[in-house]
């Protein structure tokens, strides 16, 4: 059991202690940004004669974007009866990954945390523990690379998915003689880009803390002693040209 005399937070105002606060808090927005997201988009279908008729889009994780009902089926529109439509894409298993990461990357740097202040003198002199931070450091900095790629496109393809042209192909009134669909801007989809940004905001710091991790490790200290003796053999040989 941790006590409150074992605890020092000295480590957590270092670079490899302050790092995974950063981890941690964007981590946090990232999935959450992703996971949590609800959206809008109004769809403004003009009849002719001052007539017009708007429809509700909700386009909300995992993304599954061809489940998203816009139009009930026999649903009638501008005097026209209208067969039941969804948007296009199915875009759940990028959004999953990049959530799962995240998740993963919030827990991880937690648990590393609370070990770094309470631990701190172990995690020096075991070399399992740096040796084990800096690979599973090396990882999620290749999981969020992958992930924030992966989410990426898949963002690009949901802002694709609900804008007019897409609308205008889904919904078979907006194809009729005299009706004109378009889709009003929308802010929540705009939003996603939030997420993308965190994700590879996540990706720079999970790398540059790759450094900070390595620098405890026993190959660090290896090289360094190495580096050393080496540079201590070539001044004895520059002093004593025997």
């Amino acid at each position: 059991m941790v006590t409150q005399s074992r605890m020092d937070f000295a480590p957590v105002k270092e670079p490899l202690g302050f790092i995974k606060i950063l981890e941690w808090l964007t981590a946090a927005l990232a999935f959450g940004s992703c996971g949590g997201y609800s959206g809008t988009n109004a769809v403004t279908i003009s009849c002719g004669e001052n007539r017009s008729e708007t429809l509700i889009a909700t386009v909300n994780y995992p993304f599954r974007l061809n489940q998203l009902n816009i139009v009930e089926f026999n649903k009638t529109l501008c005097n026209y009866s209208t067969s039941a439509s969804y948007l296009t894409g199915d875009y759940a298993v990028p959004a999953e990954i990049y959530v799962d990461v995240g998740i993963a990357s919030f827990t991880y740097c937690m648990v590393t945390l609370l070990f770094y202040v309470c631990y701190m003198n172990a995690y020096t002199r075991t070399p399992i523990w740096p040796k084990t931070d800096f690979v599973v450091t090396v990882l999620f900095a290749v999981f969020w690379l992958i992930s924030a790629s992966l989410w990426a496109i898949a963002v690009q393809h949901i802002i694709t998915a609900v804008d007019s042209n897409s609308v205008n192909i889904n919904l078979s009134v907006c194809r009729e003689i005299g009706v004109v669909c378009a889709v009003a801007e929308s802010k929540d989809i705009r939003d996603l880009k939030l997420s993308v940004n965190c994700g590879f905001l996540n990706v720079i710091l999970w790398m540059v803390n790759i450094f900070f991790t390595y620098k405890k490790t026993p190959w660090h200290n290896q090289r360094k002693t190495i580096h050393y003796q080496r540079l201590g053999t070539e001044h004895r040989l520059v002093r004593d040209p025997k």
